[in-house]
């Protein structure tokens, strides 16, 4: 709906039939039988410049022209017939306002837990433990029902509350044709007035926020003042058909029996894994950093209370925690899963499959996991079992190291006159996917113990889940493969069974979790297609013993060249009777890629996404403080342009410039000054950095971690052979310096004899 300034009472106009064609494509009604009138009317023209267009599934009883004006146009009426539950359920919660949080420790200390290290009953009394939980739980923080109400926005008071009814008051009786033209005025100067007073009382509320110094109640007077909150509109299908297709992608075709294979490792070669018992403190220590808003899985026990009470049943959760590793049972009820359909940002909002299923444990459980996934995670970094080409889920890794590593090895190869071919992987549902035999298996050729085998046996089997919307549930469904998105061991037990990946396909192999890039480089285009040929076949063979599986449809293919290069028209490649054409660009970790690796088009992106945000900054500039707006600025909007900075640090000025455009106008629109105004004092009065000095002050952290060994084992030795670089004598010697482990290093020396 809107004044989109086309007239619809000129049919043959091109405007006019461009909308209709959009509208037709939208599958889109705005008038149906009804007639038009003018909706906007002059002393020279009359035309229906103003529209209502409906989905043609729903009914449409009226559509007309209201007979009554505000501004220069006449408002459209539209009325749609729509089925509504009139009935509003109430709201069900505790509340703890007068809770004494001493006393309810004490009584769930007081809970008692016999033969817990038995296995025969582990389970009876973990089911007895949290139903004793919840029974007191009830006494002193009862549920009730609360109405669902609109919170009232804390910067509108009782004042301004009282000329908007007046304001109401005198526009129903404009309406209705009973307003004289003092009314009228009046009317009129309430707008004014009322927008005023918001204005001011959402700015000074905005310096009340910021004077506190607390980072989470001033993130969100931002996220609530700049609409950036979703507004929670839902476009899926009937939950129990989400269940259904969900649970489908991790159903067997047969019950699977989880074997224990025998260990397949050397004795004597590594230390085998156990899983070790946690003592009083470390658990305290796990609770007390359960985040308080982390969301409450079926069990309904909510993380704030669990950090609230952490001292007084932490001796119990030790024991249970320590009866699970001892006895190898992983609890039943901490195997359910409340699934939370999460939008991919990809595709049509009404398809399933463009949801990911996020898996909501019980919090007690993810504990647990997370303490046995730092265990492990230790176990394999010792061992280096886990391959350094691996990014995903590491410690002092992330989306730009993978990059980094990536782009460096690829411009030696362009600098070197080769043709550089990248083949982005997508695997399909690839969590979802893995066979617990496999895991199990590849547990065991790790190194894993019997006793630490049988526990990882009974996390993986027997699991449920079901779909959860709001307060609606549907039935469980058993899972029987995959391991569960939202999980803490989840990512780590991924990399393990793809851990042989490098090695299997015998090509260069850029991981982050599931996202995999192969490369290959060759210096003409016919060796190129032959071997990027046979590493598609063995990567295949690799994913399918492993009952993985890529999808071809979202394989995409670029081929990394010098700007002088051409490749031959129609090139392309065909795998499994798939053509795949190359790109010239693609988006990798977040970061587009073009052929010739200018980052140019990441940087228009970039800037794209940054002109729309400055607008939001705009229309905030006349109720917010300049405090807030700078502050907004910094997290909406300068952290896309610093997104992986390193990677475009030595981009062309022609493209840098173009980030230092948004960070100009940004400060113009914060200080409120004129478009004219010269950009270089406000920054500095904002305290705003130039961006290529941040630029260069990143790219010299990153370079002083890894020469001290705090970065991912990728970068070991990784500028060793910078002043003597293995390159031919015909190598393009610009082209050498953009890389990472040329350039990185030059600024690394530079800053540090300034400093």
């Amino acid at each position: 709906m809107g004044d989109l300034n086309c007239d619809l009472l000129s049919p043959t106009c091109p405007a006019t039939k461009s909308l209709s064609t959009i509208l037709e494509l939208g599958n889109l009604v705005f008038k149906s039988e009804f007639e038009l009138f003018p909706t906007r009317i002059t002393n020279t023209s009359a035309t229906c410049i103003d529209l209502i267009a409906v989905d043609r599934t729903i009914e449409l009883s009226r559509y007309a022209i209201a007979d009554f004006l505000l501004s220069d146009h006449f408002p459209v009426e539209a009325d749609i017939e729509v089925v509504i539950n009139k009935s509003i359920s109430p709201v069900m919660r505790r509340s703890f306002k007068n809770v004494n949080f001493d006393e309810l420790g004490i009584k769930m200390a007081e809970i008692k837990l016999e033969n817990i290290d038995d296995p025969l009953s582990f389970e009876n009394q973990l089911q007895h433990w949290n139903d004793k939980f919840i029974s007191i739980l009830d006494d002193y923080a009862p549920m009730h029902a609360y109405p669902r109400t609109n919170k009232k926005p804390t910067w509108v008071d009782k004042n301004t509350r009282g000329l908007m009814r007046l304001r109401t008051s005198l526009a129903r009786k404009f309406k209705n044709g009973k307003l004289n033209n003092e009314d009228l005025d009046l009317l009129n100067n309430l707008k004014r007035c009322i927008k005023s007073r918001i204005r001011a009382s959402v700015k000074n509320h905005g310096k009340l926020v910021i004077s506190k110094d607390n980072p989470k109640e001033t993130w969100k007077f931002i996220k609530k003042t700049t609409f950036t909150q979703s507004k929670g509109s839902f476009y899926l299908p009937e939950i129990d058909d989400v269940n259904k297709y969900f649970a489908d992608l991790v159903k067997t075709d047969s019950s699977q029996n989880i074997a224990i294979a025998n260990c397949q490792y050397q004795k004597g070669t590594i230390e085998m894994f156990d899983i070790l018992p946690l003592d009083f403190f470390k658990t305290k220590n796990m609770l007390d950093k359960v985040k308080t808003d982390t969301a409450t899985g079926h069990d309904d026990i909510p993380g704030f209370l669990i950090r609230k009470l952490s001292a007084f049943i932490s001796p119990n959760i030790t024991q249970i925690y320590n009866s699970s590793i001892l006895n190898g049972i992983f609890p039943s009820t901490w195997k359910k899963a409340n699934i939370s359909a999460i939008y991919k940002n990809k595709g049509s909002k009404s398809d399933v499959g463009n949801y990911r299923p996020i898996s909501v444990l019980p919090i007690l459980g993810r504990i647990l996991e997370k303490a046995i996934c730092n265990q492990l995670q230790q176990y394999c970094d010792i061992n280096e079992i886990i391959p350094k080409q691996q990014f995903g889920f590491r410690k002092n890794s992330s989306c730009e190291t993978a990059l980094l590593a990536a782009t460096d090895n690829w411009i030696n190869d362009i600098a070197n006159g080769k043709l550089v071919v990248a083949l982005l992987i997508d695997l399909a549902k690839a969590f979802d996917s893995i066979s617990h035999t496999q895991l199990i298996q590849d547990l065991t050729d790790i190194g894993c113990s019997p006793s630490a085998l049988c526990w990882f046996k009974s996390f993986l089997s027997t699991r449920q889940q079901r779909v959860k919307f709001g307060s609606t549930v549907s039935p469980w469904m058993n899972v029987g493969k995959g391991v569960p998105q939202g999980s803490p061991l989840s990512p780590l037990l991924f990399n393990i069974v793809v851990r042989h990946l490098p090695r299997a396909c015998e090509s260069e192999v850029f991981q982050f979790a599931d996202d995999l890039t192969n490369s290959a480089s060759d210096d003409n285009i016919e060796g190129l297609s032959t071997k990027l040929q046979s590493i598609y076949t063995k990567v295949k063979a690799f994913f399918e013993a492993r009952m993985l599986h890529i999808n071809l449809s979202k394989t995409q293919l670029i081929v990394f060249k010098s700007a002088r290069r051409k490749l031959p028209e129609n090139f392309g490649i065909t795998f499994d009777n798939v053509f795949i054409s190359p790109s010239s660009t693609v988006k990798l970790l977040g970061v587009t890629l073009d052929q010739h690796l200018t980052m140019g088009p990441h940087i228009e992106s970039v800037v794209k996404k940054c002109h729309g945000l400055l607008g939001m900054l705009r229309r905030s500039t006349s109720y917010l403080p300049r405090e807030i707006l700078n502050l907004i600025y910094i997290s909406l909007i300068r952290v896309h342009l610093e997104f992986s900075s390193s990677i475009f640090v030595n981009s062309a000025q022609i493209h840098l410039n173009k980030l230092d455009v948004i960070q100009k106008i940004a400060s113009r629109i914060i200080t409120g000054s004129t478009a004219m105004t010269h950009s270089a004092p406000l920054q500095s009065q904002l305290g705003l950095d130039p961006l290529h000095v941040r630029r260069l002050k990143h790219v010299f952290t990153l370079v002083d971690n890894m020469l001290n060994g705090k970065a991912h084992p990728y970068f070991k030795d990784f500028f060793k052979e910078t002043n003597n670089p293995q390159a031919s004598s015909t190598a393009n010697k610009n082209l050498l310096y953009k890389k990472f482990s040329k350039y990185g290093f030059i600024v690394h020396n530079e800053v540090t004899k300034k400093l």
